[in-house]
């Protein structure tokens, strides 16, 4: 399969070194696709945490992994669809827009984060190692599989 490279860092306070041996700072692999099947599910885990899905419709699920190098970001951009993304090693600074500006949440190693897909962010590598993400996109089908490139919030200090 192809895989889609993005070379974008995020301002002067994000460098990214390259040499002639450097990995692009921004690295999407699809990985595999598939229809989705109409799923309602509702479950009690034996902890006491609960999970609810609902899927109807024609949707795509789309996994991919994702790598961004030390000092790079991916740029700002919306999904035509939802995302359940799992950072695999590394550590990742997610900005959310929020109005005029934007809110941080922070994902490590090991930690999961659903995106609804609709709302513009940009995930930034602020750590020494590349950090590595695996994540599947939901989208309807016949939608793009591809990030919808969005304007960074005026305020946002990402």
């Amino acid at each position: 399969m192809a895989a889609v490279t993005l070379g974008i860092s995020s301002g002067s306070s994000l460098t990214h070194q390259k040499s002639a041996v450097s990995a692009p700072p921004v690295q999407i692999a699809p990985l595999s696709a598939g229809r989705l099947l109409p799923t309602q599910l509702s479950r009690t885990m034996a902890n006491g945490a609960t999970l609810k899905i609902s899927a109807t419709g024609p949707i795509v699920a789309q996994s991919q992994r994702v790598v961004v190098e030390p000092g790079a970001a991916e740029p700002w951009h919306v999904h035509p669809g939802s995302a359940l993304s799992t950072v695999a090693s590394g550590t990742l600074y997610n900005y959310v827009q929020h109005g005029s500006g934007c809110r941080l949440q922070v994902v490590h190693a090991g930690e999961s984060a659903f995106e609804a897909g609709s709302t513009p962010h940009t995930l930034v590598n602020r750590g020494k190692v590349p950090a590595v993400v695996y994540a599947t996109v939901f989208t309807p089908v016949g939608a793009s599989r591809g990030l919808l490139l969005k304007p960074k919030p005026p305020t946002c200090r990402a």
